[in-house]
Formats: C-alpha cells, sequence, structure tokens
C-alpha cells in the first residue's frame, strides 16, 4: 500500500494529485504502487484541497501555505481539474510534471503523458501509449480456486446496445454449461432494474447474485485474483482491463456496437490480441484459457517514466 508520507529526499519523491474520482484515484495509485516497487519512491496521494493555488501564487512563484516541508521530484495528475496544480507544482518546486489521460492542454507543456491507445495519442518522446488506462492489479496467474467463476455486468453506455434478456441468456448458457463451477454475478450502478428479475427466473443453482451496493470494498480485486474464469460484459472497460492485467482467463460477454467509437474499437483489439476470448466464438462448455501474454501497464509506465527521466534502479 502507499505510504502515507514523505520521509528521505534522498529517494525519489512523488505526489500523485488525485480530484477524488475513483478511477482517477485508481490510475494513480496503480502508478504510485509500482514506483515504490520498483525504485523505493516515496509516494504520498494528495487531494486538490491540499494544493490550493490562486492567480498571484502563481505569478509570484508563492507556495501555498500548506506547511510543506519537503518537495516534490515527481508531480502526477489525473483528470483535468488536477492539470494546473500539476503545471504550478512543475513551475514551483521545479519538479517534473506528469498527466494521466490526454490533456486539454498542450502536450508539450508536461514532461510526461501517460495515454491509453483508445484516445489516440500523437507518437512523440514524451508520450506513453498504454492499452486501457493504468490500475492497482497485479498479474496472478497460478493459485486460483478449481471451483470458482465469476461474472461481471455492467450496463447502459453511449459505446453499446444493452439487452438485458441478451446477457441473461449469454449467462444462463455459462452457467448451465459448466455446472461444476460455483458462479458469482455482480451488477454495476448502470446495470438496468430488469436485469436482476429476469436473471432469477432462471433459477441457475450453481449462480450467486450480488448487487453492485452489497460488495464491499475490494470484493472485485478478491475475485479477480482468485477466480479461474471471469466473464465481463464489454462496456465495463476499466474492469475488463483489470481482468486482463490479473491474468485471470477473460472472456468478454456480447453486446452490439451502438456506434463507431474508440471503446469498442478498444474491445475488439483485446480479443484480437487473445487477451480475452469472445463469448460469440467461444464453446462455454470449455474452461476460458491462460492468458499466454502479461499485460501490466502499471508497471511498464513506472518503469517508462523511471528510464525517461534517468532515475537509477
Amino acid at each position: 500500500m502507499l505510504s502515507g508520507s514523505v520521509t528521505s529526499k534522498q529517494s525519489l519523491t512523488v505526489w500523485l494529485l488525485t480530484d477524488e474520482k475513483p478511477g482517477h484515484r485508481n490510475q494513480l495509485l496503480g502508478l504510485g504502487e509500482r514506483l515504490q516497487a520498483v525504485a523505493g519512491a516515496q509516494v504520498e496521494l494528495r487531494s486538490l484541497q491540499q494544493m490550493p493555488i490562486s492567480i498571484s501564487d502563481w505569478l509570484l512563484k508563492r507556495a501555498p501555505d500548506t506547511g510543506e516541508q519537503t518537495c516534490p521530484d515527481w508531480v502526477v495528475g489525473a483528470g483535468h481539474r488536477t492539470h494546473r496544480s500539476v503545471l504550478f507544482s512543475r513551475r514551483l518546486f521545479n519538479a517534473k510534471s506528469i498527466v494521466l489521460m490526454k490533456p486539454t492542454l498542450p502536450l508539450g507543456w508536461f514532461d510526461a503523458c501517460i495515454i491509453p491507445h483508445h484516445d489516440n495519442p500523437p507518437q512523440r518522446e514524451s508520450v506513453l501509449a498504454t492499452h486501457g488506462v493504468l490500475n492497482t492489479m497485479t498479474p496472478r496467474p497460478h493459485g486460483r480456486k478449481a471451483d470458482q467463476g465469476v461474472i461481471l455486468i455492467g450496463g447502459e453506455s453511449a459505446h453499446f446496445t444493452w439487452h438485458s434478456e441478451r446477457v441473461v441468456q449469454q449467462v444462463t448458457d455459462i452457467c448451465m454449461a459448466q455446472p461444476s463451477l460455483r458462479w458469482t454475478l455482480s451488477t454495476s450502478r448502470r446495470t438496468p432494474d430488469d436485469f436482476f428479475p429476469l436473471l432469477q427466473q432462471r433459477n441457475l443453482l450453481n449462480l450467486t447474485l450480488m448487487a453492485a451496493d452489497q460488495t464491499p470494498p475490494g470484493w472485485v480485486r478478491e475475485q479477480l485474483e482468485s477466480a479461474v474464469q471471469v466473464w465481463v460484459t464489454r462496456d465495463s472497460v476499466s474492469m475488463v482491463f483489470e481482468s486482463i492485467t490479473a491474468a485471470a482467463p477473460t472472456g468478454l460477454l456480447a453486446l452490439p456496437a451502438a456506434k463507431s467509437s474508440r471503446v469498442v474499437n478498444s474491445m475488439k483489439d483485446v480479443i484480437k490480441q487473445g487477451w480475452a476470448m469472445d463469448f460469440e466464438h467461444w464453446n462455454t462448455r470449455l474452461p476460458l484459457p491462460d492468458n499466454k501474454q502479461t499485460l501490466w501497464e502499471s508497471d511498464r509506465a513506472a518503469r517508462w517514466l523511471l528510464q525517461r527521466f534517468g532515475v537509477s534502479l
């Protein structure tokens, strides 16, 4: 876990600036944990409230009165609201400025940008293109429970057309095709209200249902680390990449594309690369295959930054 304080100035000191959105926070934590593990970095997660900035602070290069005693070497932001603070830190502390995801500000204003392929990042020395956004999962190809499967359900999105009946039928096919597995299904806040009643009518004895508000913190992570098979609806892009990163045998439930989009193309690429199987082209009586390729983008991003900025390991 990330440390809560900065101690030795002789080691790399990294501030992670968060706008408190869970997805952005998760990306920062994924990168921060790998910087700690690989380089022994002193990492601190900081909210925007800890970095109040005025125009006069910017012009005068004046640090806000936060009682700060240690200066960062790097400042990393995720979310557009953090970019001003990232740039201010660069100006005030001479820190390296790093952003996750494609910024609306010019790329050249930042020392490094880590951007998913589906956002079409330009090819330039200061940009690392990643498969999906960063996450906190660690590959765990071994030690999985042979009788445990998990199904993660998303819901309505701008990129795929949702059909509750169609998804229910796919879940039914999976559970009936492999009755020896104990399946657990969890929904999300986007799952339509009619989904659970339709699925309950199928009376699948080897399926346990859990609504999104029933899952405790860390539940999904535990499932992805231990399940021998994972099926995910392809609208849940972050969950798809977390499952792949965890090295869980992964399958994508079928949903028709609502339009041609970067997210739709990203899921097509996941299948093309062999990181996940497509429900429509898989025999559900067979277990999902192990992923032969490791995808660990948080680790790759951490090592890329360390090499780019000349940090000795």
